[in-house]
């Protein structure tokens, strides 16, 4: 049943972050970082040429920020229950709850450079609804939850390996632990530059000794990084997170809705 709780956690990223064009192309699709495939004109061709023509609607972003909260809503429920799981030993239980913790971490370093100060709902809400919430600020949402839970996935998240199944390791806490810790600078702190420098530090060690702590990798030619035979099992990348090319089951158009 843990696991379940834990598998929901990872929806809105399926939902609508890294499932194609929704937030990449959001974000991104009006930089010079990505074009049509082949250049081709197509369903999404005006979405990678600053909108023109694409006429989105007024409420496009409405998508990014209800998957956001359902997964922050997913990972305050792991959280919480972790506690009542009948787990073999202590360190068990922490391998599997930093999941959740570093990926609430993402929802909000997602919510908060996109939207500024949003909500900070880091608990279950059990009874009253509040349909007028206050919006904290970044820097404070930072310190309060972004930070504290990627340092807890660093700790208790497992080596892993180059396997492509989705789930972060110790070396995807670090690597987002030390971005989380630069970006604050942009809020006008210095707090944190420190320790985003000596995270930084430490995996560019590890890959320089062989990867034997973190299982860090860079490939000898840059052009490895994007060849099609490293995709999957790119020794590099930090994170991977699995994308289904092809249809579901449930007859969702898009994919990836039946975590196991």
């Amino acid at each position: 049943g843990y696991q379940t709780l834990v598998n929901q956690c990872y929806f809105g990223l399926e939902r609508q972050f890294y499932n194609g064009v929704d937030f990449m192309g959001f974000m991104e699709g009006n930089t010079d970082l990505w074009t049509a495939k082949t250049n081709q004109l197509g369903q999404n061709d005006q979405v990678f040429k600053f909108f023109a023509g694409a006429a989105p609607n007024l409420t496009f972003t409405n998508a990014l920020w209800n998957a956001a909260y359902d997964g922050v809503g997913a990972c305050n429920i792991a959280i919480e229950n972790a506690a009542n799981c009948p787990f073999k030993t202590t360190e068990e239980r922490n391998a599997k709850v930093a999941e959740a913790h570093f990926l609430r971490a993402v929802y909000f370093y997602h919510l908060v450079e996109t939207f500024g100060g949003v909500v900070k709902l880091t608990e279950v809400v059990h009874s009253t609804l509040n349909y007028a919430p206050d919006r904290t600020e970044p820097l404070e949402i930072y310190r309060d939850v972004i930070i504290p839970d990627l340092r807890f996935a660093a700790e208790w998240l497992p080596k892993g390996d180059d396997s492509f199944d989705g789930r972060p390791t110790k070396k995807a806490a670090l690597g987002f632990l030390a971005k989380a810790c630069l970006t604050t600078q942009q809020y006008g702190t210095t707090e944190f530059l420190q320790e985003g420098y000596n995270v930084a530090k430490d995996l560019i060690s590890d890959c320089e000794s062989g990867g034997s702590k973190y299982n860090t990798y860079m490939y000898p030619a840059f052009e490895d990084v994007f060849k099609e035979a490293n995709n999957k099992n790119n020794k590099e990348a930090l994170w991977k997170y699995t994308i289904n090319p092809n249809g579901s089951s449930n007859g969702n158009y898009r994919t990836n809705r039946n975590d196991e």
